[in-house]
Parts: structure tokens; C-alpha cells; sequence
């Protein structure tokens, strides 16, 4: 199933990602859920709270995005061939 929000705000802070997948969460829990986030839907605080549910996901970055996998430094994700 495909299921596309659109707030007519953005929801660029957690407590109101957390607002509008909850009851999303709680609707579909019966079934196997990948939540594909894209333009605010990106924080690392996002990633951790889906993954403590046990919820798959794939959030969206732009290619300048900065990253730092453990013990490595920084690197943009454009420099990664991703």
C-alpha cells in the first residue's frame, strides 16, 4: 500500500513527525510498514525513534548532505557514489 501525506505546513520537528506517523503506525500495525520520508522527514532523531519501533524506512537526502559513519570522518554522500 502507498500512501502519500502532504500537511499543508511542513513537519520538519520530531514531536510532529511522531504527531502524524503515529496514528499510522497504530492503523497498519498488522502489516509488514517501510516509511519512506522525504523534504523534512530526514532527522537522524527521526531514524532512531522508527528504528526502536521496529519500523523499516528510508529517508531521503540531498547529495551535499553531510554524514560521519563510525569511527570515520565526515563525508558528503555525493562523494560515496550513492
Amino acid at each position: 500500500m502507498y500512501w502519500l501525506l502532504l500537511p499543508k505546513r511542513g513537519c520538519s520537528n520530531l514531536g510532529e513527525q511522531k504527531k502524524l506517523i503515529r496514528p499510522l503506525l497504530q492503523l497498519f500495525k498488522e502489516y509488514q510498514m517501510l516509511v519512506l520520508g522525504d523534504r523534512e522527514f530526514h532527522s537522524i532523531k527521526l531514524a532512531n525513534w522508527l528504528h526502536s519501533k521496529g519500523i523499516d524506512f528510508v529517508l531521503c537526502q540531498k547529495k551535499g548532505t553531510y554524514i560521519r559513519q563510525e569511527n570515520q570522518s565526515h563525508q558528503r554522500l555525493q562523494s560515496l557514489g550513492i
